[in-house]
């Protein structure tokens, strides 16, 4: 099966109008190696790479993304699908809607169904989610609302009720607790856990931190609730067990019933973890200038401010940079000639490769507007709101570790544009809207 390293090497040559033999012939690859390389067969040889990259005269876009190409060969399934995740959580974040009153609506014009008294046993997504919204629209009435819920993130009818509640801006707090696999191997990262994690940040960004996400590791035991109902959700009125792939729900109303799973849910509660910790703007900040201080750092800017961060690698789009010399932001600088000079000291940094700054090809990646992020090995960041009012801390390691990886990755990918061109945007913004 043709690689993606195959497939791209093919396109360069055919963009030349050359056969293999010629290839092979004038470069000084063995043509059966290039046969095989294409084909996926075995892999080439680096030093046979980078003939075939000399002779093809590449361009730098072009030599960037074959050697791209060629490091997943090595990189693996999970490290690919890990990406993939990623970018996908990012996609997610930056599709997050707009406040709807019509969602607020659709939970308070929802009452109890009227045979709930004599039946308990509901079947089938249809059923199960009618139950549960009518259960939340019956907390909703209450001064103080709460849900809590033992369940996987990835369960539709629960993500979707989590995200209608705030984007409706329903003022509720929710507390949930997953269940993680066990990291046994630091290197490789745990794709269910990943998966999670897409799933529930886009609810945490808008529930403006009333979405509390908890995690154990399961090593394989079971408690005495987890069979053949084991996931479940508490309101005052009682409590919904629902199987595993949400098609069997039993309700127990009742204030006992409701008393004796809050009880299951704080026991468990106890042998968990935070997955995000919440923050104000100060502590956003805070993080901000300590990570532009620290090699090993990497973030990602797209609102209007910029710091002094020489250590820091920033991947950047043009609407920050744009936005810090019209308005700054948690600038060091107050007057527009300043932060003018800020931004060429930091044009002049990666000029001579002494910063590592690229800008987003907002063409080929979207970010989130409102966001910027901070990546190390043991921590990631996301700052987000208007202004970067709020911040959310994700607490898991090796969560951490996969998204730091991402982003160093990112970095040379094809989602940034290389040194050069980074350079001559950066010159655009700077000389052509400093002369106005």
């Amino acid at each position: 099966m043709m690689s993606l390293f195959g497939e791209y090497l093919y396109q360069l040559i055919q963009s030349r109008e050359l056969s293999i033999s010629r290839l092979s012939r004038e470069s000084g690859v063995e043509r059966t190696a290039i046969h095989r390389g294409l084909s996926g067969e075995r892999v080439l040889p680096y030093p046979a790479v980078r003939q075939l990259g000399d002779y093809l005269k590449l361009s730098p876009q072009e030599s960037r993304r074959l050697y791209q190409y060629y490091e997943r060969l090595f990189e693996g399934e999970n490290t690919s699908r890990a990406r993939e995740l990623i970018e996908k959580m990012f996609q997610s974040l930056t599709a997050l809607p707009q406040a709807e009153e019509s969602h607020r609506d659709w939970f308070r014009s929802r009452g109890m169904p009227d045979d709930f008294q004599g039946k308990s046993t509901y079947k089938g997504y249809g059923e199960i989610s009618g139950i549960l919204r009518a259960m939340v629209a019956e907390e909703l009435k209450r001064d103080h609302p709460l849900l809590e819920l033992a369940a996987p993130a990835g369960m539709q009818i629960l993500t979707e009720c989590i995200g209608r509640l705030y984007t409706g801006k329903v003022s509720i707090r929710i507390s949930q607790i997953l269940c993680f696999d066990t990291c046994k191997m630091e290197k490789e990262y745990n794709l269910p856990n990943l998966e999670c994690l897409c799933c529930v940040l886009p609810n945490a960004v808008l529930s403006r931190e009333q979405y509390d996400i908890h995690y154990y590791y399961n090593e394989g035991t079971q408690t005495s609730y987890t069979d053949p109902l084991p996931y479940f959700l508490v309101t005052h009125g009682g409590a919904l067990c629902f199987s595993e792939n949400c098609q069997i729900g039993i309700y127990l109303p009742g204030q006992e019933q409701a008393a004796y799973f809050r009880a299951c849910f704080y026991g468990l509660l106890r042998s968990c973890h935070r997955l995000l910790e919440y923050g104000n703007e100060a502590s956003g900040g805070e993080a901000l200038l300590e990570a532009a201080q620290k090699r090993g750092t990497c973030g990602i800017l797209t609102a209007p401010f910029w710091m002094k961060g020489e250590k820091m690698s920033m991947l950047f789009t043009r609407a920050c940079v744009s936005g810090f010399l019209e308005t700054g932001r948690m600038a060091l600088a107050e007057g527009r000639e300043e932060r003018q000079k800020l931004l060429q000291g930091f044009l002049e940094k990666i000029r001579g490769e002494e910063s590592k700054g690229r800008m987003i090809n907002d063409t080929l990646f979207q970010v989130p507007k409102n966001n910027s992020f901070i990546f190390s090995t043991d921590n990631f960041c996301l700052l987000y709101g208007e202004g970067q009012r709020q911040a959310i801390k994700l607490r898991e390691p090796n969560l951490c570790k996969a998204l730091y990886d991402w982003a160093i990755h990112a970095l040379d990918s094809d989602f940034v544009f290389d040194r050069e061109r980074t350079v001559e945007i950066l010159e655009e913004i700077i000389f052509e809207k400093g002369r106005r």
